[in-house]
Formats: C-alpha cells, structure tokens, sequence
C-alpha cells in the first residue's frame, strides 16, 4: 500500500502542474491561445523601445534644432524675403551735341585742289561741353576745333581743309570727334570727287579747239 502511495505522488504532482485546457477548445485552440499571449507580450516590451526611438529620431531633425534656437512652435521657419528698392538716381545733367549735319557731299573738284568746309553744332544740354579729340581717316584731311568749352544753347564748328593732292575718284574722308558731353563719339564724314588733272586740262583744250571752230 505505502509503495502504490510512493508511486501515485509524483504523478499527481506532475499533473497539477499542467496548465487547465478548456475542454471547448482543442489542442490547436490552445496552441494559437499561447502563441498569441507570447507575442502581445513581446510586443508589450518592445513598445518602450520604439518610443525611445521616435523621441530621439525628432529631437536630432533639423526642424527640432530650428525649433529649439529661435523658441518658436512651428516645424520650419520661412524665409525672410528683402525686397530691395530699384528706383535709380536722375542722371546727372550733361552737355549734347547736335550737328547740323554729320555727312557733307563737296562739289567736283580737281586734282591738287584744296576745299574748305565747316561742320556746324550747337550743344541743346544742360552743361559746358567741350570738343576734345579730332582723329582723321587720312593725311589730305586737317580738322580745327574749338579751343573753348561751348555753353547750353552755345553754337561751334569743326573746320575742316581737304587737299586733293595725288586723289582721284571718290572720296570719303572722315573726321572722328571725341566730346565731353553726349554723344561721346561723333563721326562726320565729306563726299568729294575728284577729277585727274590731265582729264580737265584735255577737256578744256577740246573746248577751246570747239570755240575756235565756231568762231570761224
């Protein structure tokens, strides 16, 4: 009898340590059940973690140190736009020169011959303007300017001697202004035309030679 008890304990011990099946459910039932309550609770100690992670992950963004150095609620602060002024300074007052002409046709001339012309301005700015450099195109070409500043409303000239020497045809000689006022550059420019020498002395011997016939 004291063996059949020795026997008996150890077994009834092991199954009062078994978990209660609900007999409603099956093994599976009961399989699934544990999984569950295992992984809730996983998860449950887990969540702290995951909460430590967010909070770091927004405490090192950009949008949190802007946040922390300018003391305001908003996620990004928006640029400053600087709207600069573009209203310029009036411009300051200048004298303007206007000629009267800036290309001038000569008569047909003869070769050797030398020819005057006057280029006339008036300055219609507000100040003194001066004539300052007279560059030519060609050696035949000589200009003048005026040695005095010239007043708003004040009228000069550019003179100007062509000497045809050696010259024959066409002749476009130019004479390049450099002035103190507007416009900073002036071009004039004369159209002459020469005749050869020995074209105009057969010409007139052949006049004379048809006056002679009349004559007679």
């Amino acid at each position: 009898m004291k063996l059949s008890l020795i026997y008996l304990l150890p077994m009834l011990i092991i199954l009062g340590c078994r978990p209660t099946v609900d007999p409603t459910k099956g093994s599976d039932a009961y399989l699934a059940e544990t999984v569950g309550s295992l992984r809730d609770t996983n998860t449950a100690a887990k969540e702290p973690e995951l909460a430590d992670f967010r909070l770091d992950t927004i405490r090192n963004s950009p949008a949190h140190h802007m946040d922390t150095l300018d003391g305001s609620s908003s996620a990004v602060s928006e640029p400053k736009v600087v709207v600069r002024s573009t209203t310029s300074s009036p411009p300051k007052p200048s004298g303007r020169v206007k000629f009267d002409s800036l290309i001038h046709r000569l008569p047909p001339m003869t070769e050797g011959d030398v020819i005057e012309h006057r280029f006339r301005f008036q300055n219609v700015g507000a100040k003194d303007i001066e004539i300052l450099e007279a560059d030519v195109s060609c050696g035949c070409t000589t200009p003048s300017i005026p040695f005095l500043a010239i007043p708003p409303d004040g009228e000069g000239y550019i003179g100007v001697t062509y000497n045809s020497v050696n010259k024959s045809g066409t002749q476009e000689p130019e004479i390049k202004l450099k002035t103190s006022g507007m416009p900073k550059y002036v071009t004039l420019k004369m159209l002459i035309e020469v005749h050869d020498r020995l074209d105009e002395v057969i010409d007139s011997t052949a006049q004379t030679e048809s006056l002679d016939t009349l004559s007679n």
